[in-house]
């Protein structure tokens, strides 16, 4: 009496797909047992295909995104918030399937200050040291989020007023420069 002989077959394939063996289409995880007779001995043979389906991988990715940068995911230019997906192939050839939570952070590159100081005084503002002549002035930065900033300044040198505070009587005279005041007023 000669014994049936025993094939053990290991499969695996991504999830989606399957694959055929002895005229059937098989696309789950699990043990599937034939029973075949050998053409040359007429014996039993117990061939056993053991597959097993990958599942798909799922990544979520979270990213902020300068405002007016363009950052490519699989097919795509990302320049606004939102929920975006891409199925990669693993190493194994089978799908992977990334969620990008992408992020455009604020527009830091128009912010604008209009500034007047006084004659002999000196603007050291908003990053600007030193800053006494009129006119525009710019300043480039990083955010902490790694972002272009640009500041630009609008700078105003007024004279300087000042003002003197008389009291005089009635009928009584204030000498100022060359002027003589009676009266109030400005």
């Amino acid at each position: 009496l000669i014994p049936a002989s025993k094939v053990i077959i290991f499969d695996t394939i991504c999830y989606g797909t399957s694959v055929i063996w002895n005229g059937e289409e098989f696309g789950k995880t699990g043990v599937y047992v034939d029973t075949l007779v050998s053409q040359v001995t007429g014996c039993d043979s117990i061939v056993s295909l053991m597959l097993k389906v990958r599942d798909v991988l799922r990544y979520d990715s979270y990213v902020n995104i300068c405002f007016g940068d363009t950052l490519v995911f699989g097919d795509k230019e990302i320049t606004a918030t939102g929920l975006y997906e891409h199925t990669f192939k693993t190493a194994g050839g089978c799908d992977s399937l990334v969620m990008l939570h992408a992020t455009v952070l604020p527009d830091y590159t128009n912010i604008v200050i209009n500034a007047v100081i006084e004659e002999g005084e000196v603007y050291n503002e908003n990053g600007f040291l030193g800053v006494s002549k009129p006119g525009k002035y710019t300043l480039a930065l990083t955010t902490a989020d790694g972002c272009d900033s640009i500041i630009t300044l609008n700078l105003v040198v007024g004279k300087a007023t000042h003002y003197i505070d008389v009291n005089i009587c009635n009928g009584e005279t204030y000498q100022f420069g060359t002027q003589v005041i009676s009266e109030s007023g400005q």
